[in-house]
């Protein structure tokens, strides 16, 4: 290539990435001044069982919330209501609609993320996923998994796995303080991990909790492998059969060395 031709491709790349900012700052300049007059605005967002209003331009749903600016389109309303989301959980998703910045409450990112997908903000769940990737460690995994579940983000699920079972000496302590709900989420993230991270001094702390529920267990177990794809069930499925065999195997020696 002409190395004329060559720089003036690299100088036509610099101008479009200065152009780009210049652009991006400028619309965060206006969005900021927008955010200041909101007592003016011509929309209204209703939240939380109190229905607390939260005022908002209409020009920028349009522009930066697509699944909301297609529900209310369609509706003609000037007003909605999101009795599943309080303010806290609102008000930061609404602030970025306008200048590109949030603050993300890892203690509810998983209702900000719900809240983010009913909008169709892609960026926001993207960066609430950043987030996660950050803070996930040893001592929140099992805490994340269960908030996780919730919004149906499983790309962790192997993540989760890996640390409770590097940490499993530690975790293993919590186990029979775990409700029956959190122990079968348990279950089900060993056996759902492609990794299959789980070994016996694991199990056998569950199998304590376990021993003492087993039929109220096996009869969860039938209710939830009506809704499970078969893959998982069949995991699900040996695994539980694991952990029943366990039980009987762990009951058995302990009558044995009593």
């Amino acid at each position: 290539m002409d190395p004329s031709l060559a720089g003036k491709k690299v100088q036509s790349n610099s101008q479009s990435k200065i152009q780009k900012k210049i652009e991006k700052e400028a619309k965060e300049q206006i969005g900021s001044i927008y955010l200041t007059q909101r007592s003016r605005a011509d929309f209204t967002i209703y939240c939380g069982k109190s229905k607390k209003p939260i005022r908002c331009h209409q020009i920028f749903i349009d522009a930066r919330a697509p699944k909301l600016y297609v529900k209310i389109r369609e509706r003609g309303v000037n007003e909605i209501s999101f009795g599943d989301f309080e303010p806290e959980i609102v008000e930061p998703i609404i602030q970025f609609l306008y200048n590109f910045h949030i603050d993300i409450d890892m203690n509810n990112f998983e209702k900000m993320y719900d809240f983010a997908d009913q909008l169709g903000l892609e960026t926001v769940k993207e960066k609430i996923e950043l987030k996660i990737q950050e803070n996930l460690n040893k001592d929140n995994a099992f805490n994340y998994y269960l908030k996780l579940k919730t919004i149906s983000l499983r790309d962790f699920d192997p993540v989760c796995a890996k640390l409770i079972y590097e940490d499993r000496e530690n975790f293993g302590k919590k186990v029979p303080t775990l409700t029956q709900e959190e122990l079968i989420s348990l279950i089900e993230l060993l056996g759902y991990s492609t990794e299959k991270t789980y070994e016996k001094s694991l199990i056998k702390m569950i199998t304590i909790w376990l021993s003492k529920n087993e039929k109220s267990q096996e009869m969860q177990y039938k209710k939830q492998q009506q809704t499970m794809n078969p893959e998982i069930r069949i995991s699900y499925g040996k695994l539980i059969l694991d952990i029943l065999d366990q039980v009987k195997e762990f009951e058995n020696n302990f009558r044995q060395s009593n």
